[in-house]
């Protein structure tokens, strides 16, 4: 899940750089948060998406 964190956190702060608003790169991240999480399974899933975007509503 660190990861998954990471690369989720990466990209939001990439947004924010090119000049997104804050819920603009929440969006973008939680799309990045999808794609890294399509190969598990459906509640581990899930339990990785609600603590992304948990932690991306955090930020701002």
């Amino acid at each position: 899940m660190t990861q998954i964190n990471e690369a989720v956190n990466l990209r939001y702060d990439m947004e924010i750089r090119r000049g997104c608003t804050p819920a603009e790169a929440r969006r973008l991240a939680m799309i990045t948060a999808e794609y890294v999480t399509q190969a598990l399974d459906g509640p581990e899933r899930m339990r990785v998406l609600l603590h992304v975007a948990y932690g991306l509503g955090r930020r701002g």
